[in-house]
This record gives C-alpha cells, sequence and structure tokens, in this order.
C-alpha cells in the first residue's frame, strides 16, 4: 500500500456519516426550544463540534502529507521521468519540456485527486464546526432570551 493510499485511507476511514445525526437535531430544534430541551440540545451540538473537531484534525493531518507526496511526485517527474517521457516523443530535454511533462505524469494525477478530497474534506468540516457552533448558540439564545423580538 502506497503512502497516497494509506492518505486516501485515512480520510474516507473518517466517520462523516455520524454527523447526520446532529444535522437531525439542528432540523429537529427548528420545532421548538424551551429552557427544558434547550441543555440536551446544548450537549449534541457540543459533542457534534468535538467530534467534527477531531475529524478535521486528521483531515488536516492528511492534508498535508498528501501535499508532501505530491510535491515528492512532481520532483521524481521533473528530474527522474521526464527525460525518458521528452527523449521517447524527439523533444528536446529543456527545463520547460520537463515542467510540461510534471502535470502529465500519472503519479502526480493520483497525488493531485487525494490532495483534492483532503481539502475538500477539510472544507466540508470547517464548515460543519461554524453549524455546530451556531446551532449551540441558537438554541442559548432561543431557550434563554426573554425577549425574541428582532433587533
Amino acid at each position: 500500500m502506497s503512502k497516497l493510499q494509506k492518505i486516501e485511507g485515512d480520510l474516507k476511514g473518517l466517520d462523516i456519516a455520524s454527523l447526520a445525526t446532529y444535522d437531525e437535531r439542528i432540523s429537529s430544534m427548528v420545532l421548538g426550544t424551551n429552557p427544558l430541551k434547550a441543555p440536551m440540545y446544548m450537549r449534541d451540538f457540543v459533542e457534534a463540534y468535538d467530534s467534527t473537531n477531531s475529524m478535521l484534525a486528521k483531515a488536516t493531518r492528511a492534508l498535508g502529507k498528501a501535499q508532501g507526496e505530491l510535491e515528492m511526485y512532481e520532483s521524481i517527474a521533473y528530474f527522474d521521468k521526464a527525460p525518458d517521457f521528452l527523449s521517447q516523443r524527439g523533444v528536446k530535454d529543456t527545463v520547460e519540456a520537463r515542467k510540461q511533462y510534471v502535470p502529465l505524469n500519472v503519479e502526480v494525477q493520483e497525488a493531485k485527486d487525494i490532495v483534492a478530497l483532503a481539502e475538500s474534506v477539510v472544507g466540508f468540516l470547517r464548515n460543519k464546526l461554524i453549524t455546530y457552533r451556531m446551532a449551540h448558540d441558537d438554541v442559548k439564545k432561543a431557550a434563554y432570551t426573554q425577549d425574541n423580538s428582532p433587533d
């Protein structure tokens, strides 16, 4: 198993589906939040925030690893694989020709896909953190504020 496959496995191993239960809680809180239900909702959103933050840390680490692997594969493509590729096609080995080859390299393409996956997971989890933080604050405001009229 290559490092890229391990990184991809780590990203796919994150239990993002578990966040759906917290999303359902957001939908159900719209039906009514009162001081009796508020502590349960607030606890759930703190748990959601904590769980999401843990996944975000793992995804961010995977993103860093994937970016490192991408840089390595780009270097290998440029220094080691470009000369053979260019000579097989009768193209003069120049700096610009090597630069043109790098994005064509299969390993570079695979690494870019894993980086894109990691970036999307990190972005998704960052947005979920904001969502759960806002939900927690909304519950607190709705349940414990006397005047719910708009300012």
